[in-house]
């Protein structure tokens, strides 16, 4: 990184390494030149120091875990017990600008999740049909057939 940012070396010094306690790059000092024409005011430099993101894991012997990350615009964290059983959650920015949030639980009890972005089914119709009308010629069998049942 000998760019005069990151790893400027330590003032002063010949060598070129390490990180120094003051932060300002090492520029050259440079006298000014004569202009013919006067100069734009100009905001002063400052660094910028991009984002910051982590993640994170520890275990212990008996197989409990904890684990997760953050970044910019998403985030994750997640436990895990000795027996295997999950709970996390996770959020992120969605391609329009919204905001989705997850929580979920995986156990002997199944995958449940719980989040502001689950699709919605259609809504239940409680109208029921109409009941279907038996022909006459359905009438008409249905009363032959009983009465053949009663005379045997």
């Amino acid at each position: 990184y000998n760019n005069g940012l990151y790893n400027n070396g330590f003032r002063y010094s010949p060598y070129n390494y390490g990180y120094s306690y003051n932060t300002v790059p090492q520029v050259a000092a440079v006298a000014p030149a004569a202009y013919p024409y006067t100069t734009a005011s100009y905001a002063p430099y400052t660094a910028f120091n991009g984002y910051t993101s982590s993640q994170y894991r520890s275990q212990d012997e008996f197989g409990q875990a904890t684990y997760g990350y953050s970044h910019p615009g998403q985030a994750a964290s997640n436990y895990q017990d000795a027996f295997g059983n999950q709970v996390g959650s996770y959020a992120y920015i969605n391609p329009e600008g919204k905001e989705i949030r997850v929580s979920y639980t995986a156990d002997s009890n199944g995958f449940r999740v719980v989040s502001n972005a689950l699709p919605e089914g259609p809504t239940a119709d409680l109208t029921l049909p109409a009941a279907v009308m038996d022909t006459p010629e359905v009438v008409e069998a249905r009363q032959a057939h009983m009465a053949a049942v009663a005379a045997a």
